[in-house]
């Protein structure tokens, strides 16, 4: 995920470029053996804020949680932007915190623009990015590895947002995700649907769009408007639902004063 959002390259036309390649990491541990415990989920939100995080990434899936989303409303009253995965469907129990109103929830598109076949859909959905066959960085002995779920499209999205802070730092994290929202691509039946919410991401639109102000409770109720190269070797491939185990890290992506933070139990 940390690949997606901020791989910046080799600098020869080699490698894997991330949404915000400019974006710095700064590691947060969190324990993903399972899902964890919602003690150290609570501590990863509070050390991101208290370093002055901008946005969230929460590519992971668990139950409903009561601490974990009191942890959300305060990054969110920090005006910290927070993007949460639909969740991949068949894995039962694994829909917080992309189910709580709270947060930016994404879905994932395939190739051809459309919902993917494993991407959960419901009112929680703001919005849709590509998914499938995401091509991005690994831990295996290649570097690399094309990986398929919300996960994906949520740190797609998660590098949106933080190039959207980077280019509009007067914005507030309602007003980041508006513009994210109502520059969306409308897919599907007309207007919000339960399948691609808004929409599909359109980074270019948000960047350069004209975008009247959202309203002050653009995101506090009923979930408003809330490439890589060829490689030179063979690729691990990775479908959803595929859950990871073990250890591994929660990151914060700087761009210039920009962090944005990756708490990584999988949702593949």
């Amino acid at each position: 995920m940390a690949g997606i959002i901020a791989a910046h390259g080799h600098g020869d036309s080699s490698g894997i470029l991330g949404i915000a390649p400019e974006a710095k990491i700064l590691p947060v541990r969190l324990s993903i053996n399972t899902f964890g415990t919602s003690g150290e989920s609570v501590k990863a939100v509070a050390f991101a804020q208290k370093n002055d995080a901008r946005v969230i990434n929460m590519s992971f899936g668990g139950a409903d949680d009561a601490p974990v989303q009191a942890a959300i409303r305060a990054a969110l009253a920090a005006d910290i932007v927070v993007v949460a995965s639909s969740g991949n469907r068949g894995e039962a129990g694994d829909d917080f915190p992309g189910r709580y109103p709270e947060v930016l929830t994404v879905g994932a598109t395939d190739q051809a623009g459309k919902i993917a076949s494993f991407s959960v859909t419901g009112p929680q959905v703001d919005l849709t990015a590509p998914g499938v066959d995401i091509v991005t960085t690994g831990i295996n002995s290649s570097g690399y590895y094309q990986g398929s779920g919300t996960s994906e499209a949520t740190a797609v999205v998660s590098g949106a947002a933080a190039l959207v802070r980077a280019r509009f730092p007067e914005l507030s994290a309602a007003e980041v995700v508006h513009r994210l929202t109502a520059t969306a691509v409308d897919a599907g039946a007309p207007g919000r649907d339960d399948s691609y919410g808004y929409g599909r991401l359109d980074i270019v639109a948000a960047l350069t769009a004209d975008i009247p102000a959202a309203p002050a409770t653009a995101h506090s109720e009923s979930n408003p408007p809330s490439t890589a190269e060829a490689l030179p070797q063979p690729i691990p491939k990775r479908t959803s639902p595929l859950l990871l185990t073990g250890i591994a890290a929660a990151v914060v992506l700087i761009l210039g004063g920009l962090i944005v933070t990756l708490m990584l139990r999988r949702r593949r």
